[in-house]
């Protein structure tokens, strides 16, 4: 499906918040309220977005419900509060709603990878795999700085500098063109066999994790090449995997990708400081990136997708 592009927040603009996930800090949320509102912006959301669920922010009627009024409203971005688990819940929902007339930009990560894929795939829109509202104040001025021109529409592109390669195929690269998809590498497994599975043939994958041990991030790589995942992909580019130590405190997870992409005959890049990180940069998804190698660094550059 043909990219569509998104509309920039403007002074004045009302930003829809969403909640498919765990619940969220309210007063964490309250000090980005405020500085989304020095931004001249508003956010809008239900007075009951935090009800009462054993696991997630509300139950699974009222998620569903905010998620689709928030989609189908006015608002030019759609922008999660946290992420956690339940964006799994809605998505065979959504399916049967219909295509909002006018493309938004949803923003999250983690858990939002779920909704990511869907408004990518079903819709053919682009997204930003971005800080939810409640970390907002714990970003570093460079990076809010760097969050706030892009949905702003003050960024065209996204630059991302001394990537490494991993294995000969990289490094023997020049220049790799591809839409870029990806995210938090065990929900994106989550939908892996339905309908909902991430498209990856001629395409630049980016994966990222937190707390996972060695020998899940193994299993999950492994369960993707069984499923034929890695023929015809352009590239694939690794964010942070963060913790997942073992029970004796070392840690194995580096030396498992580095074996995974030793075996691999497409290119495999590393170090793009997107994730599940404090001073995580944003990624633009469904956008067509161009990723070129020069003195054994990758450079990625990514568009926003603004029109």
């Amino acid at each position: 499906m043909k990219n569509q592009p998104w509309l920039p927040l403007s002074p004045g603009s009302e930003i829809s918040v969403i909640a498919p996930g765990m619940p969220f800090d309210l007063t964490a949320f309250r000090a980005s309220e405020k500085l989304i509102l020095q931004w001249g912006c508003r956010l809008k959301y239900p007075k009951n977005i935090l009800g009462k669920h054993t696991i997630c922010a509300n139950s699974q009627e009222n998620r569903l419900d905010f998620l689709t009024e928030a989609l189908s409203s006015s608002s030019p971005v759609v922008w999660a509060a946290r992420g956690g688990y339940g964006s799994l819940h809605l998505i065979s929902a959504l399916k049967k709603i219909k295509k909002p007339s006018k493309p938004k930009l949803l923003v999250g990560f983690s858990d939002i990878t779920t909704l990511h894929q869907f408004v990518t795939q079903e819709w053919g829109w682009s997204s930003l795999h971005g800080s939810h509202i409640d970390r907002l104040t714990f970003l570093k001025p460079n990076r809010l700085k760097n969050l706030k021109d892009i949905l702003f529409g003050e960024k065209e592109n996204v630059i991302f500098k001394n990537l490494k390669p991993m294995n000969s195929a990289a490094k023997k690269s020049q220049m790799i063109r591809g839409e870029i998809l990806g995210g938090n590498l065990i929900v994106l497994q989550s939908t892996f066999g339905t309908r909902f599975q991430i498209p990856t043939k001629n395409k630049i994958i980016f994966l990222e994790e937190l707390g996972e041990r060695a020998y899940k991030v193994d299993r999950v790589l492994t369960h993707m090449e069984l499923l034929k995942m890695f023929e015809g992909v352009k590239a694939l580019v690794l964010g942070p995997f963060v913790g997942g130590n073992e029970p004796d405190g070392s840690n194995k997870v580096q030396a498992t990708l580095k074996e995974f992409a030793a075996r691999q005959k497409f290119p495999i890049f590393n170090n793009l400081q997107v994730g599940h990180i404090p001073d995580s940069w944003c990624l633009p998804l469904n956008t067509k990136a161009t990723l070129r190698v020069s003195a054994q660094k990758g450079i990625l550059e990514v568009p926003t997708g603004v029109r």
